[in-house]
């Protein structure tokens, strides 16, 4: 699992990141950055993310060496209340690309008592070839909630995150 956005048992206030973020990029729709130690530069990970502002959803594919790159899909949800329950079960996610039917993905699903975020990890791969090669993808998160996002500029963003992600991994 990515350091970046950990699903532990401890509290996750909403953590500053910008300072570990590098090379922030802009895809059209959605967004490429890497993340480096601030004290040693160390990288750590790269991702692709899109939000769909209206939902108070953020998409996220995350791309660590230690994973040989493989995306960690982690969807995030702004909530308008603090959570009232701790949770950490298995879920499932319906996703649904363009007109295509839907389809049932196996997720993590964890909150976290006062925290203001629901994070939902997919366990099942969300397939990197659908999402370069259709417009949007919705998604109904375990508690009902309904995201869309647009997938135009997914296919440069992966690109980018994965080939900075690969640049650093062993032969």
């Amino acid at each position: 699992m990515p350091i970046l956005f950990t699903l532990s048992s401890g509290t996750s206030d909403g953590v500053d990141m910008s300072q570990w973020a590098r090379h922030q990029r802009v895809h059209r729709d959605w967004t490429s950055v890497d993340f480096r130690d601030p004290d040693t530069g160390l990288f750590l990970a790269a991702r692709a993310g899109t939000e769909d502002k209206h939902a108070g959803v953020t998409l996220t594919l995350t791309s660590t060496p230690v994973q040989g790159c493989a995306p960690d899909t982690v969807l995030i949800r702004k909530t308008v209340s603090p959570v009232a329950s701790n949770r950490d079960e298995i879920a499932q996610v319906t996703a649904r690309f363009d007109s295509m039917p839907a389809r049932q993905l196996s997720s993590r699903y964890v909150t976290q008592i006062g925290d203001w975020f629901v994070f939902v990890q997919l366990i099942d791969e969300l397939p990197v070839a659908a999402l370069r090669n259709y417009q949007v993808l919705a998604v109904t998160l375990p508690d009902g909630h309904p995201a869309r996002f647009s997938l135009v500029g997914f296919d440069h963003a992966w690109a980018e995150a994965e080939s900075v992600c690969r640049a650093f991994v062993t032969p």
